[in-house]
C-alpha cells in the first residue's frame, strides 16, 4: 500500500477525493486525466517500467528483447520501494521517488509534467498478445502518484468555470447541454455565474506545494517511528513510555531540522504557511464545505507539528505566534484543535498498530494491514467528525487493568460502542462507493466485499455462524476452524467474528464476556474496520 499521505497511487487518491465529497465515487481516472492535460493538477510522480519486461512478466513475447539495462533499473526501483513499503523499514530511510534522476532506478520516474508533453492515459496500456486466445490489455507498465495534499487543489479546481442554471426539465435544452452546445442555451432561460475562488486557491495552493510536502515528510517518518515502537512493545495496548517519548522527539526534531534546510525555510516562512492554511480552513468552515475544512485542519496539523519540532516551542507559544488570523476571539490555533484531540489520536494510532495491526491474520499482499492504515483510518473518521473510537480506546485504556464490576462494565460499553461505530463506517464507505447501506450488518459486510470473490463466498456460505442457534463459543471455534485456500480466508473470519460479537451485544449484552474476551472481541471490531477501510482503496463494490 502506498502511504497514507504521500505517493498515492491513483485509485488510492480516487478514494481520497471520495472521502472530501468531491466527487461521487472512486473511481476518478476521468477526471485526474482531464486535470494532467489542462496542466490543473499534475501527479506527483509517474514510473515507465519496461513495457517489454511487463510483457515477458505476462507470459507473453515482447516485441524486442528486455536490455540488461532496463531489468537492472526495474529491479532497482522495484526493490527500493518494496524496501521502504516494509512495515519495519528504518525510518529515516528516504522514498525511493525523492531521489534524483541518476539513482538507481531513478532514469524511469518522471516528476515534472506539462501540457506539451501530456500523454493520454489510454497509452499507458500494454496489450499481451500469445498467452490468451484474444489479445488483452493490462495497467502495469505505468505508475501515477499523486501527494494527499494535492486533494485540496482538485478541490479549487472543481471550483472554477462557470456554473450555469437552466431548466433541464426541458427536453430540448437538455439536448442541447448533453450535446456540448452550452453556447446555444437561449440566454433568456439560463442564469450562469462565474467562479473566482478556484483560480485563487490553485494559484496559492500550488505556491505553498513545497510547505505541503515538507509537513508530510515529517508526518510519514514520525508515523514510522511510532510503527518501531509498537513492534518493539509486547503487542498490548500501552502508552508511551518517557524514553521513547524522548526519542520520539528527537528523531523528529533532527528530521524536520533536515527537511527545513533543504527547503531553505524559515520561522517566519513557516507562520505564513500555517496562517495561509488557518485562512482556507475558516473559509471551507464557513462556507459549510465541512470535509475540506477537515483536510485543511489536518495539514494545519501537521505544518503545526513541523514548526513546533524544528524550533523546539509549544503549541501554546506556537498559537500565540500564529494569533488571531480568522475572525475568532481567541487565537485562530486554540479554535481549531482542542488539546483533546491530538492526545486522543496518539494513544489510537499507538493501540492501532501495537495491539490490532500487530496481530492482524496473514492474508493477500493487496489486504494486507500495515502501519499506514492505521493513520488512513483515524484520518477518515476525523474529515468524517467521528471520535467513538478515540474516546473508545482512551476508556479501555483507563479500565483494562482494573478488576472490579465498574472496570468491567466500562470495558463491555466500549465495545459496544466499536460494533455501533464499525456499521456506522461500512455505512459511510457503502455510500462512498455508490452502494445501498440499507438492511443487517452481515447484508452490508457482504455487499461490500462484493468484489472480493473469496471473502465474498466465505461470507454468504458461513453467515449462519453469527446468530444465535448455536452457543456463542461453539460459533467462534466453527470459524476458526473454517478451512479455504483462498489466501484471504483471515479476512472473512474477522467480519464473521465482528458480527457475532456485535450480535451477542445486541442480544444479551457484552458485560456477558469475560475481560478477556472483551479485549479479543475489540482488537476483533478494530482489525474489521482496517480491512473495510483498505478495501476501498483495494477492492471497492461496484454501485
Amino acid at each position: 500500500m502506498t502511504n497514507r499521505i504521500r505517493y498515492l497511487d491513483q485509485k488510492s487518491f480516487g478514494a481520497l477525493l471520495a472521502d472530501l465529497r468531491l466527487t461521487p465515487n472512486v473511481f476518478q481516472d476521468g477526471l485526474l486525466e482531464f486535470l494532467e492535460r489542462v496542466g490543473l493538477v499534475a501527479p506527483a510522480a509517474r514510473v515507465d517500467w519496461p513495457r517489454s519486461l511487463v510483457i515477458e512478466e505476462r507470459g507473453g513475447t515482447p516485441p524486442a528483447p528486455v536490455t540488461e539495462a532496463e531489468r537492472d533499473e526495474s529491479a532497482a526501483l522495484a526493490g527500493a520501494l518494496r524496501q521502504w513499503n516494509r512495515f519495519n523499514s528504518d525510518p529515516p530511510l528516504p522514498h525511493p521517488l525523492d531521489g534524483e534522476a541518476s539513482a538507481p532506478g531513478g532514469s524511469l520516474a518522471t516528476k515534472t509534467f506539462s501540457t506539451e508533453t501530456f500523454r493520454p492515459w489510454s497509452s499507458f496500456t500494454t496489450m499481451i498478445e500469445g498467452v490468451r486466445a484474444t489479445p488483452f490489455g493490462v495497467a502495469d507498465a505505468v505508475d501515477t502518484y499523486y501527494h494527499a495534499w494535492q486533494a485540496l487543489l482538485v478541490a479549487d479546481a472543481l471550483e472554477m468555470g462557470i456554473r450555469i442554471v437552466f431548466d433541464t426539465r426541458d427536453p430540448a435544452l437538455m439536448a442541447l447541454a448533453l450535446d456540448g452546445e452550452l453556447a446555444t442555451l437561449p440566454q433568456d432561460r439560463l442564469y450562469s455565474q462565474a467562479s473566482f475562488e478556484g483560480p485563487r486557491g490553485l494559484r496559492d495552493g500550488l505556491g505553498w506545494a513545497a510547505y505541503f510536502d515538507a509537513a508530510a515528510m515529517l508526518e510519514v517518518a514520525r508515523s514510522r517511528k511510532v510503527t518501531a515502537f509498537a513492534l518493539a512493545g509486547s503487542g498490548e495496548a500501552r502508552r508511551f513510555t518517557d524514553a521513547e517519548r524522548s526519542d520520539l522527539l528527537t528523531f523528529q526534531r533532527a528530521t524536520a531540522e533536515a527537511i527545513l534546510r533543504d527547503l531553505g525555510a524559515d520561522r517566519a516562512k513557516l507562520k505564513a504557511f500555517i496562517a495561509y492554511l488557518c485562512e482556507r480552513w475558516d473559509e471551507k468552515t464557513r462556507r459549510g464545505q465541512g470535509e475540506i475544512a477537515a483536510e485543511y485542519k489536518r495539514q494545519v496539523g501537521l505544518a503545526a507539528r513541523l514548526t513546533m519540532v524544528a524550533y523546539d516551542i509549544s503549541f501554546a507559544d506556537l498559537a500565540e505566534e500564529v494569533g488571531r488570523v480568522t475572525g475568532h476571539f481567541a487565537n485562530t490555533l486554540d479554535v481549531i484543535f482542542p488539546d483533546w484531540a491530538q492526545e486522543a489520536r496518539d494513544r489510537a494510532e499507538l493501540s492501532l498498530k501495537a495491539s490490532v495491526i500487530a496481530k492482524a491474520p496473514t492474508v493477500s499482499a493487496s489486504l494486507s494491514l500495515v502501519d499506514a492504515n492505521a493513520g488512513d483510518l483515524l484520518d477518515w473518521l476525523e474529515r468524517n467528525d467521528q471520535w467513538r473510537l478515540h474516546l473508545a480506546i482512551e476508556t479501555m485504556l483507563k479500565h483494562q487493568f482494573g478488576d472490579g464490576p465498574i472496570d468491567h462494565a466500562g470495558l463491555a460499553k466500549e465495545v459496544e460502542t466499536l460494533a455501533t461505530t464499525l456499521e456506522h463506517l461500512v455505512n459511510a464507505l457503502l455510500r462512498e462507493a455508490g452502494c445501498d447501506d440499507s438492511g443487517t450488518l452481515m447484508k452490508k459486510l457482504d455487499r461490500y466485499w462484493a468484489q472480493v470473490p473469496g471473502v465474498h463466498a466465505l461470507l454468504t456460505a458461513n453467515r449462519g455462524l453469527t446468530g444465535d442457534k448455536a452457543p456463542f463459543a461453539d460459533q467462534l471455534i466453527a470459524i476458526d476452524a473454517l478451512a479455504s485456500t483462498d489466501a484471504d480466508l483471515g479476512v472473512a473470519q474477522v467480519m464473521l467474528k465482528a458480527v457475532l460479537y456485535r450480535n451477542t451485544g445486541q442480544h444479551a449484552g457484552m458485560a456477558v464476556l469475560t475481560d478477556e474476551a472483551l479485549h479479543e472481541a475489540a482488537r476483533v471490531m478494530l482489525t474489521a474496520m482496517l480491512f473495510c477501510r483498505k478495501n476501498l482503496l483495494v477492492s471497492p463494490p461496484c454501485p
